[in-house]
């Protein structure tokens, strides 16, 4: 958790740090006035029974003091504990709202750091920890840690500081009573401190199955309309109730060892002010010199406010080792490492030519040399300008084989070249600016239309869009809307349908022009019509680009140059539609199916 202090920076650092200095002058202030209190009991006494009382602090006799001068010293106390009260009042107030900012920008720095890093995350992070995880941990475990560090700036220095202050006191007041202080402190310390140990698991689990909850609430509010139309509500009930037991129980088992400590600080200080009454009377049987105001209104005060102080120094800290969970769980985000970096010196990487070429290519998801691999020992040449079609049952590795193109995933052996280049070798920016990927899942942003055609290209203008959206057949629905490109997209794209979401994406990734289109099952919404007049538009307008077109509709590829056939991670066929169906193997076969061909 300690790391995360590096997050206090800039404003919130000097914020934090003027709430350390106003808390602890509070801190100060506040120790004096148990001493000013029972000065000032002394002077009553002193005018009342008209007897004489020595001063004393550190044992030592600073002056008599007698009906002569006790009236200035009462109203000098007294005068002193209002200007005092309200000093620690003010730097009590600004240095816990200076305190509360600190940790709000604390929390804002967090928040923007491990989303830049999250930002930088190769697929192969990204399936290891889950997005609703990420979520969880960017808003869940992040309000945790800023509210533990917004108590440990405004309590916990506090605590400590009134702690020993008070100690110092009631030494200089009684040494054998602060003595019998620092053992009912240490005592609760010890107590605490075991407690909070064995809780510190509970909440780790706490932590993972609030992670659990989200993921089941996330999918199914994304899944309500399939619930309904299945009517699955009471069934979804029930697996949702599975999760919200298991973390109800989790946080009761937290809760069981935690409850009791509160009741166990108030018994120690419940049972220290008895001994201390105790101890207090019995040397004042024996000590006759020990005057009873410094006994009820010096040590007792001092005693009550340094236990006080220790219980909520050990609620922080308590409050603090509950947290550590998230903290952990933060710094997984910055301990991960993504496993795609750029060369330390990439190639100067600038060819009107884009072969690509796939040699002896081998990948698993666990990254190992393990049998079940994705792809094996993949063997492929694809030429500038070429438009190549990727068909193959669902799993056979068709997503996996383009991901590698763009370096989403790296290859666990073997390499991927581009104009003879290891695809490693070439910068990341300049690789990808030039690959354009439409991905299976159609995802749009909310906004409007135009900002998620800019998500393609940041400085496009109106032509680009109009011309990227005629291209796609998207300028056919766009064009009847009231604000064209700036219609409105709501969250998730609701307010379109599958088609116009699936085109709206295609011309996001047509409007840079690269030199590498990739289409991942991306026209499977579109109509026959709408997808042979989108085909038509690639071959018209975007000749030399190279174009790889992965489908599970013999529709969509039979048409291009090449046609690769893949079933469990291997090439199987390769050839032209014409060549494919002469050879009467798997794509023959499909093709029969799905064009009705006996």
């Amino acid at each position: 958790m300690f790391r995360l202090v590096a997050f206090f920076r800039g404003k919130a650092l000097w914020l934090m740090i003027c709430s350390l200095i106003l808390i602890s002058l509070s801190s100060i202030f506040d120790i004096s006035q148990p001493v000013l209190l029972m000065w000032i009991v002394s002077a009553v006494h002193v005018i009342s029974h008209h007897v004489v009382i020595p001063i004393e602090l550190f044992g030592n006799e600073i002056f008599k003091l007698s009906a002569d001068n006790a009236w200035w010293f009462f109203t000098i106390n007294c005068i002193l504990m209002g200007v005092i009260a309200v000093f620690s009042l003010f730097f009590g107030l600004i240095g816990f709202f200076a305190g509360s900012k600190s940790s709000l920008l604390f929390a804002q720095n967090l928040r923007n750091s491990a989303y830049k890093k999250i930002l930088t995350y190769s697929f192969a992070e990204l399936d290891k920890i889950t997005n609703t995880s990420l979520i969880t941990r960017l808003t869940n475990d992040t309000n945790q840690v800023q509210n533990s560090m917004k108590m440990i700036i405004t309590m916990l220095i506090r605590s400590p500081i009134m702690v020993i202050g008070g100690l110092l006191v009631a030494f200089a007041l009684q040494p054998l009573m602060g003595s019998l202080i620092i053992c009912i402190v240490s005592l609760m310390i010890i107590v605490t401190s075991i407690i909070a140990y064995k809780c510190r698991f509970l909440y780790k689990q706490a932590q993972k199955s609030i992670d659990d909850s989200s993921n089941e609430m996330r999918e199914n509010a994304l899944g309500m309309r399939i619930i309904k139309t299945f009517n699955l509500q009471n069934r979804q009930s029930q697996h949702f109730n599975f999760f919200n037991r298991k973390l109800r129980d989790t946080c009761v088992k937290a809760e069981f060892w935690t409850a009791p400590i509160m009741f166990i600080i108030q018994f120690s200080l419940n049972i220290g002010i008895v001994l201390l009454l105790l101890l207090g009377g019995q040397i004042i049987l024996n000590e006759h010199n020990l005057k009873i105001v410094t006994f009820i209104y010096g040590v007792v005060q001092i005693m009550i406010m340094v236990l006080s102080s220790s219980v909520m120094g050990i609620m922080v800290l308590a409050l603090t080792i509950r947290t550590v969970a998230s903290a952990k769980r933060i710094n997984e985000i910055f301990d991960t490492e993504c496993s795609i970096i750029d060369c330390e010196k990439p190639v100067n990487f600038n060819s009107l030519d884009y072969d690509i070429e796939f040699k002896n290519v081998t990948f698993s998801y666990t990254n190992k040399n393990t049998k079940e691999c994705a792809l094996s020992n993949i063997n492929l040449k694809i030429k500038t300008g070429e438009t190549i079609g990727i068909i193959g049952p669902t799993g056979s590795g068709k997503t996996t084989l383009i991901n590698l193109i763009s370096r989403l995933y790296d290859v666990t052996s073997g390499e991927v070249m581009i104009n003879n280049v290891n695809v490693k070798k070439i910068a990341l920016s300049e690789l990808r600016k030039n690959i354009s990927v439409a991905l299976q899942e159609q995802i749009i942003f909310s906004g409007d239309i135009a900002n998620n055609l800019k998500y393609g290209k940041s400085d496009a203008t109106d032509d680009e869009m109009i011309e990227a959206c005629k291209y796609s057949c998207a300028w056919d629905f766009i064009n009847k809307l009231p604000n064209k490109l700036y219609s409105r997209v709501e969250q998730r794209g609701k307010n379109f349908s599958g088609g116009q979401k699936q085109r709206i994406c295609l011309a996001r990734s047509l409007i840079k022009k690269p030199r590498i289109l990739i289409f991942d099952d991306s026209t499977s919404a579109l109509d026959l019509l709408t997808e042979k007049k989108f085909q038509s538009n690639l071959d018209k307008f975007f000749k030399n680009i190279t174009k790889i077109i992965v489908s599970q509709k013999i529709s969509s590829v039979k048409n291009a140059n090449k046609i690769i056939v893949m079933d469990n991670g291997k090439i199987i066929e390769s050839g032209s539609h014409s060549s494919l169906m002469k050879a009467s193997g798997f794509y023959s076969m499909i093709a029969k199916s799905q064009l009705g061909i006996n």
